[in-house]
């Protein structure tokens, strides 16, 4: 994984190059620069680790993002493909830098600091990718603004970074005794969590009391 997350870098040096054809924006510029640096410094370890850690999952998913855009303004015609293609790579680009940099963290705490930078701030405010040439009332644009790709991106860095460090999943909730009981408990557990969540969004548009708990107009 360390020769992916290598090469990765050396992609991202080329991305780097693109973007700055289209934007010529003083932060792909500084983007520019630390994707050089980690390349440089890669063999000194603590300040390799730190700019992996601290940057480089910002850059890596902000250029994906950035080469979206700019892929859907010269090829508009492929923009569902772009954004599948997109979507994919937005939620792996992180495993390799997760696995090399954030699995050699030990202590806890930094794991958790690391984890918080990781999640709020690299991954949740990351702007959406811009949709012009389809429907905005459609399925790709609901997906787009529901931000679903990042919420998977966090998902995957979790389960990464987790094996990373050792640690183990369990699902052993002791709701009742049987095997069949506690598959029951967690399917009807499960499904109530999501009529909660579609509850919670339809709630504030509905017209009359079927719309509140089931009846919900996706249009």
């Amino acid at each position: 994984m360390k020769k992916v997350f290598q090469i990765q870098l050396y992609l991202n040096i080329l991305i780097a190059i693109i973007i700055l054809i289209s934007y010529h924006t003083v932060k792909d510029w500084i983007y520019l620069g630390v994707l050089v640096a980690a390349v440089l410094v890669s063999k000194n370890k603590r300040v390799s680790q730190l700019i992996n850690t601290v940057l480089i999952p910002m850059i890596f998913i902000e250029q994906v993002r950035d080469l979206g855009n700019i892929l859907m303004q010269h090829l508009s015609k492929l923009t569902i493909l772009i954004f599948w293609i997109y979507a994919l790579v937005t939620v792996i680009v992180l495993i390799p830098v997760t696995i090399v940099e954030y699995g050699k963290i030990k202590k806890p705490i930094w794991r958790l600091i690391a984890s918080v930078w990781m999640i709020n701030v690299v991954i949740m405010y990351c702007h959406l990718l811009t949709l012009k040439n389809v429907n905005p009332d459609g399925f790709l644009m609901s997906l787009n603004k529901s931000g679903l790709v990042y919420a998977l991106a966090i998902l995957v860095y979790v389960y990464f970074a987790v094996k990373s460090w050792g640690y183990e999943f369990y699902f052993n909730l002791p709701t009742f005794k049987g095997k069949k009981l506690q598959l029951l408990s967690f399917i009807l557990i499960f499904g109530l969590a999501i009529w909660i969540s579609f509850f919670e969004v339809f709630s504030e548009f509905a017209q009359r009391w079927q719309e509140l708990f089931w009846n919900w107009d996706f249009s």
